[in-house]
């Protein structure tokens, strides 16, 4: 994450793909063109708020920053013994790759699909969870991740939520 916010700040990254396809987005934030709704308002309140579009990436960046260790942490947990899980059975040589290509190509490449993939696992997580406001949350969550990207939210409903209902359904009759 230092990494990213230093090298936005210093260096200039306008080579990477897309990157002027967003700032225009970023500088017109206008709704009813093809680009999703959650987006384009998700982009005017901080272009409304005086925040460049650098500084945007960033604010992306943070956020896929967080998405991720939200996700890798929860298998970092202590054993009952005080002793930490086995990183090997955790496929923990691969973990580094996954995070390097997750974050470089869905938070300073494609950003609207990471912060559509960045709804969804949020929503998913808080359906998982008992309680009936955190559920509603997970709802609004996946709903919204439609509005960031439809496709990525799509596809991640296919390859993650159709199979988990699938295995509740089955478990539960």
């Amino acid at each position: 994450l230092i990494f990213v916010v230093l090298y936005t700040a210093l260096f200039d990254i306008s080579f990477l793909p897309d990157y002027y396809s967003y700032e225009r987005i970023f500088l017109e934030s206008e709704i009813g063109g093809d680009w999703e709704i959650a987006f384009v308002a998700f982009c005017a309140i901080l272009n409304n708020l005086g925040v460049e579009y650098n500084q945007f990436r960033v604010i992306v960046s943070i956020i896929g920053f967080l998405f991720l260790v939200r996700i890798i942490t929860p298998g970092l947990k202590v054993n009952s013994d005080g002793r930490g899980k086995s990183f090997i059975s955790l496929g923990w040589l691969l973990v580094p790759l996954i995070v390097v290509m997750i974050f470089l190509e869905y938070y300073i490449i494609r950003i609207r699909g990471g912060l559509g993939a960045a709804c969804f696992i949020t929503g998913f997580f808080l359906l998982l969870k008992d309680g009936l406001i955190f559920r509603a949350c997970g709802f609004i969550f996946l709903v919204s991740s439609f509005l960031f990207h439809f496709y990525t939210a799509l596809m991640l409903s296919v390859f993650i939520l159709m199979p988990y209902s699938l295995c509740y359904l089955h478990n539960s009759f």
